[in-house]
Parts: C-alpha cells; sequence; structure tokens
C-alpha cells in the first residue's frame, strides 16, 4: 500500500482486557507420557470470525495456567496437547484438542478445570 492509498472492507477490533483466568488440568486414566506438554489459547466465541483473545500459554508442571488481559464476553478456551521437537510442535492422533467457553468480566477473575483422559476411548469402539 502506498502513502495516500485507501483502505476499504476491513475493520479493526480493539478491546482493553482486564479479565483473568485461572486454569488447571485434571489428568485422569493413567499418567501422561513422557513430554507431552499443553498450550492453552483464547478465541473470542461471541465475536465472528472468532479472533484470537489473548497469547498462548503453557501448562506447567502442576497442570496450571493463566490467561491475563481477557476482555468483557464469551471466550472459548482451547486445550492442544502436544510433543516438543526441534522442529516445532508435534500434535498426536491420539489426543483431541479439548474446548470449553467461560464467560469473562473486566477486572474479575475465573476459574476453569480441564480434564484429560491419558486413555481416551477408541472412537471406533464408540460407535458400537
Amino acid at each position: 500500500m502506498a502513502a495516500g492509498e485507501q483502505l476499504r472492507g476491513f475493520r479493526v477490533l480493539v478491546a482493553y482486557g482486564g479479565g483473568v483466568l485461572h486454569g488447571r488440568v485434571e489428568v485422569v486414566g493413567g499418567t501422561l507420557p513422557e513430554n507431552l506438554r499443553f498450550d492453552v489459547s483464547a478465541n473470542r466465541a461471541d465475536m465472528p470470525r472468532k479472533p484470537a483473545s489473548a497469547s498462548n500459554v503453557f501448562v506447567d508442571a502442576q497442570g496450571r495456567f493463566i490467561l491475563r488481559g481477557l476482555a468483557t464476553g464469551d471466550h472459548e478456551i482451547t486445550l492442544t496437547p502436544f510433543f516438543p521437537s526441534p522442529q516445532g510442535r508435534i500434535r498426536s492422533g491420539r489426543w483431541s484438542e479439548i474446548k470449553q467457553t467461560i464467560s469473562v468480566k473486566d477486572g474479575a477473575e475465573s476459574q476453569i478445570t480441564f480434564v484429560f483422559n491419558v486413555n481416551p476411548p477408541n472412537p471406533k469402539e464408540r460407535k458400537q
């Protein structure tokens, strides 16, 4: 784009966020495989195209995480299991992302818990 050109057909969304989300991951069904890690992301569930509403964070060794700077509204929180590698993150086909929607208020603290099953049922077995 050159100086003086006009740009049309886009919107800029800016929202101040003072909400804080404290979360934890509860592991059931066994022990986590060595090196399995979790990433947590937040997206606005109440807006078109679900824009990101906070920077991704990692779950610590005690299964806790904190998302800061969330604006008032509904947010889709996603827990993503992965294995770190020199080439980046490797997703395992064994586990799916887990998503929850939570309402956040500016200046307030909210809580969320994800239950992660180390041995999820086989999808083929569930259909029977």
